[in-house]
This record gives structure tokens, sequence and C-alpha cells, in this order.
């Protein structure tokens, strides 16, 4: 008989759809172990890339969903709850999160929180009295959050969410000189910063090949503006749409120029060099955790372009440097993230 499994995934689509994907990879991985998979998704509007084998309920905010009887009134029980619903902005609402986890208490099963870091994170916040399991699948300070007591934990790199696809990797070729570049800024870039990279790296006098990914969340003012500049560039510029995976373009590349968000480890686990900004000081005080592990180059808050493209060309120059990123990260994260959780929360609930 199979198990049954809801994510409760909570997307704040300015920002992009890293937590919705990611909670699919884990999705698919279970169901590859027989689980029956159910979705519970708050979003503004429902996002296309949806999977046929399993069910979705759409709320369109937290109001909503609390209010709702849906997931109580199926006359069904839920084996395991994971939610991947923590984001900066829901944490406005000091009631939120404790009402969500509440609700979903009431549904009389194992509950399974992918937690954030920092101080927007259910443990700092002292939000996990509802929660009978953990994951924080990031590098980060494991030193100030150690295990708590009657809880499964599971925490840092080997424990990495990415798709099936970097479970069986090679390791990347490192040439003598690098003259491909990848940049991509999330599914949104509502900051336009796409733009100001490839005016960054305008400041090359070689001309180099670059491909640049349009998100499913960019505003029509950013393509315009990507557009007018890929046409003024000396580059060779190629704008990527629709793309559902990233990694055939990871490892074309000699470098990715990328946003702070979980693209990084998804770049990380191929090991392509890195250069990777932050959009704001919460999120690069998260990053610091990455940049600390010597597997990319941080650039810091926002782009300066002068700085960028000093950095761009000392990277893109020195096989040295590209080959000591490379290595590092392809030795930290190994693509196996899934299967462990899977494995380990398989074995907790029979």
């Amino acid at each position: 008989m199979k198990r049954k499994l809801l994510f409760v995934v909570a997307a704040d689509l300015k920002v992009g759809l890293g937590h919705y994907k990611r909670s699919h990879y884990l999705a698919l991985e279970f169901f590859k172990n027989n689980w029956d998979i159910e979705f519970a998704l708050i979003t503004k509007k429902m996002p296309k890339n949806i999977n046929i084998n399993f069910k979705y309920l759409h709320f369109t905010n937290i109001s909503e969903f609390l209010l709702s009887s849906k997931i109580h009134t199926r006359n069904k029980q839920f084996d395991l709850i994971i939610t991947d619903i923590i984001y900066i902005k829901i944490f406005e609402d000091k009631t939120c999160l404790p009402s969500i986890f509440e609700k979903l208490k009431e549904l009389d099963s194992n509950i399974c929180a992918i937690d954030a870091m920092g101080e927007f994170s259910l443990i700092s916040r002292n939000l996990i009295k509802n929660i009978d399991f953990l994951i924080r699948p990031y590098f980060c300070d494991e030193k100030n959050y150690l295990p708590l007591p009657n809880k499964l934990f599971l925490q840092g790199g080997e424990f990495i969410i990415l798709p099936e696809i970097y479970q069986d990797r090679v390791q990347k070729k490192i040439y003598k000189k690098g003259d491909k570049v990848l940049i991509t800024c999330g599914g949104s870039d509502p900051n336009l910063f796409t733009t100001e990279i490839i005016k960054s790296l305008d400041l090359l006098k070689s001309s180099i090949s670059i491909r640049v990914i349009i998100g499913p969340l960019f505003s029509t003012l950013n393509r315009e503006a990507i557009n007018l500049q890929a046409k003024k560039s000396i580059h060779q510029i190629k704008l990527i749409e629709n793309e559902e995976s990233l990694y055939q373009h990871f490892l074309w590349s000699d470098l990715v120029i990328s946003s702070s968000g979980l693209t990084k480890y998804e770049i990380a686990a191929t090991g392509t060099p890195a250069l990777l900004f932050s959009i704001d000081k919460d999120n690069f005080e998260i990053n610091k955790y990455f940049s600390d592990k010597g597997i990319c180059k941080d650039h810091g808050i926002g782009i300066d372009k002068q700085k960028m493209y000093s950095q761009v060309k000392k990277i893109l120059n020195s096989e040295y440097i590209r080959k000591k990123l490379s290595h590092k990260s392809f030795d930290l994260i190994d693509g196996n993230g899934c299967i462990r959780i899977v494995r380990r929360l398989t074995e907790i609930i029979k």
C-alpha cells in the first residue's frame, strides 16, 4: 500500500520559483520510492510547470489556505507532511507561521519542515513546537544549530536538494582561457541586475560568448532592457527562455554569474566556477556560509560594474583560479541529497 505525502509550499513569485522547484525535486524521489504525492500550493498564481503524477490544490494566499477545509475533508490520512514555506516576507505577520503549523497538526500527521537560516528561520523564531522533523539543506553554521532533542534534524551539504540529473556527474574540464559566460539572476530579477551585468562585461576588450537566462517571471520592462543592451554589446549574446533545466548551460560555461539563491548549489554541483552577488543584505549574510567554503567568488551586494569587470577578467584569464573553484565545489556537493532525505524519512515513518 502506498504511503501518502502532502507538500505544503508557499512561494513568493516576485522573487522566483526556487522553493516550488525544490519541493518537486524531493517529491520525485519520494514518488520513485512508491509514495503518493499531493501538493497544497500557496501562490498568487498557479505555476505552469506541474507534474501529471501529482495532485494539486491551489490557494491564492495564506488566509485562503487557513480558512479552507479542502485538505481536512478529503477522507485520507497523510503519513507525512513536508512544508517549504519560509521566505522573508512571510515573517511580516507574526501569527502566520504558527497558524499554518497548527492547522497542519490537526491532520494528525508527521510534520517535516524545510527551514531557512539566520534570523529568518523557524528555529531562531522559536516556531518548532508543532514540527516533528527539520531539514536545513544548505551549507550553514552548524555549530549554532545543534540537533534538537527528540527531533530528526537533517542539516548541511549532504542534504542539499538538487534535480535527479545531478546524481550522475563527471568532473568538468577546465580550459586554459575562459571565454564563455552564463548570466542567471533567478526567476524574476526584480532589480534588473541582468542588464547591469551585461554592461559590466562590455568593459572587457575582447569579445566573449554570453548566454543570458530569461526567467519566467521577468517583467516586460526587464526583457526590453536586456534586449536593448544585448544588441549594443560587443559580445556574442544569446538569450535563453523557457528552460526547465540549466544543467547543460552550466556545463557549457567557463564562468557563471549568478544571484545567490538556490541555483548556486546546482552550479557548484557541476563544478562550474561561479561569481555570485546578493540582492540585499539579508541574502548576503546567508550566502557567506556558501562563499566561505571557497567554492565561488563573492561579488557582494548588488552590481558594481567596475568591480565585476575586474573579477570576471581575472577569473577568465586564470586557469588556476577556475580549476581551484571547480574541484572544490565538485567535491563538496555530490547531488544525492534527495536520496539521503527520502531514505532517512522513509526509515523513520513505517
